[in-house]
């Protein structure tokens, strides 16, 4: 502030000074302008389309979350083929590249002949065929495609078939550019081979196996469009390495790292650990990831970020147990139990738009750094047990930072708390909404510094009196509704 007002002076006097000199002198300027009003800055889009059908000689249809592209209640059984035809499209402004796999949502198994348990997913295969869908200006895949898919004989042998999860199609090195000729057309061949057996004949009076899947498109920026240095800026932009659906590939990229999407499903029994060499981006795409009791769903102590407004059920442990470096965004998180939802025991946590239900407390924090910007957390506490909303321990040096986020307190146990920092560990409140806790009406009960353990309110608004938590030259005004802000006096 010191130097601010020093230049803010000089600056003045610098004026004062011209001033004097254009009284005292007749002084003539030459001037001139050139106006450029042709600028128009705006973002590019990243826009996918995926059109489908049955026969070369159908219409393309649009693919949304509820299209069913292969044929409903059919019955496999060796020899069986089926072929679907797709289209990506480019409707944007941006080039992409993309990776389009086959995603099963469910399956039943069942009994064979032998007295063995079996699935479909064993027996059935698939194969891809991709190719740029106008040549020269020319349609080309109207001439390719019905000739090497037209038959059964001539599709099964314009494909290597595959296990599902191996029929992956990605396109790294011929993106989708922007332009009504660049679209991309794919073949998707599904079969049971000739050679299955009886292994795959479901066993009389038992039910009949089901199989519910279709198809995933993942799609990314390209290094197509140029800045002023060259196309490069986006280089690093990965589409996942992980398709991930079930709970061996979702093992498989917390063993390995890298980046991984959810194929849209739910996985249960889910019980993972990222090593703390390891880093992992994990889509959750919308999934629902179970855990067991006795164990926390996910263990990180690497280097974490969990993204795409997934939800992570778990009964008792906890969710998500921190070590290492987390980051969130956009994540759901249910406890059912009597403990808190989600453990940090040391490490860097950042927190946007979690939404946090927990039977008992929120978050608790053993050690390390967090620092929460939105979302939610919430609990319905009941028994004996008392537990905070968030809950730094002590003798931890736990550092907590809210920015931003809604916390509330919905059940009828009158001890539950809302803020707690034990014994060297600090919380810092520059913002967010805090309802009342339980029914106790002290507000040490609602906010707790225990034994050395601080607590700072510099921002935010509260259901109840937060005046002995306030910063110095801070100050708690109450509104009209009953509400306190905190604000600079």
């Amino acid at each position: 502030m010191k130097n601010t007002k020093l230049a803010l002076l000089t600056t003045i006097m610098t004026l004062i000074l011209c001033s004097a000199t254009v009284l005292g002198t007749t002084i003539a300027w030459f001037t001139d302008s050139v106006t450029s009003t042709n600028n128009v800055i705006q973002s590019g889009v990243l826009d996918v389309v995926l059109e489908y059908k049955t026969s070369w000689a159908d219409e393309w249809a649009p693919v949304d979350e509820n299209t069913k592209i292969f044929k409903d209640g059919a019955l496999y059984e060796p020899g069986y083929t089926e072929v679907v035809y797709l289209r990506v499209l480019n409707a944007g402004s941006l080039a992409f590249k993309y990776q389009l796999a086959l995603n099963i949502a469910s399956e039943e198994g069942s009994i064979n002949v032998f007295g063995n348990e079996f699935k479909l997913s064993d027996h059935l295969r698939a194969g891809t065929y991709v190719q740029d869908e106008y040549v020269s200006g020319v349609n080309d895949a109207d001439t390719r495609m019905p000739a090497m898919f037209g038959t059964r004989e001539a599709a099964l042998g314009s494909v290597e078939l595959q296990t599902l999860s191996e029929a992956v199609v990605i396109r790294e090195n011929a993106p989708v550019l922007p332009g009504e000729d660049t679209a991309q057309v794919a073949a998707i061949v599904l079969a049971m081979p000739d050679t299955v057996g009886n292994e795959a004949n479901t066993k009389l009076g038992e039910d009949a196996p089901y199989i519910e899947f279709g198809v995933q498109l993942v799609a990314k920026q390209y290094t197509y469009e140029n800045d002023s240095f060259d196309n490069q800026y986006d280089a690093d932009v990965d589409l996942p390495n992980h398709l991930i659906y079930n709970n061996d590939d979702l093992h498989k990229a917390f063993t390995e790292g890298g980046r991984g999407i959810i194929a849209n499903m739910n996985l249960t029994d889910v019980n993972e650990e990222l090593a703390g060499d390891k880093s992992l981006v994990l889509n959750t795409n919308n999934s629902t990831i179970s855990g067991t009791a006795d164990n926390y769903v996910i263990v990180n102590r690497g280097d974490l970020d969990i993204i795409g407004d997934g939800t992570i059920v778990n009964n008792m442990k906890g969710s998500i147990e921190n070590w290492g470096k987390l980051y969130i965004n956009n994540l759901n998180i249910e406890v059912q139990g009597s403990k808190y939802g989600f453990h940090v025991k040391a490490g860097e946590v950042e927190i946007n738009d979690l939404t946090l239900n927990a039977q008992r407390g929120g978050l608790n924090i053993q050690g390390g750094k967090v620092t929460v910007n939105s979302g939610s957390i919430t609990s319905t506490a009941y028994g004996t047990n008392i537990g905070y909303l968030v809950y730094a321990a002590s003798n931890t040096s736990a550092e907590v930072i809210i920015n931003g986020g809604d916390f509330r307190y919905e059940g009828t146990y009158y001890r539950h708390g809302v803020l707690y920092a034990g014994q060297n560990a600090s919380i810092i409140v520059n913002g967010g909404t805090f309802g009342k806790g339980g029914s106790n009406t002290s507000k040490t009960k609602w906010i707790t510094a225990a034994n050395g353990g601080t607590v700072t309110i510099y921002g935010g608004s509260f259901e109840f009196d937060p005046t002995a938590w306030v910063a110095e030259g801070y100050e708690a005004v109450q509104g009209a509704d009953g509400w306190w802000t905190v604000c600079p006096k």
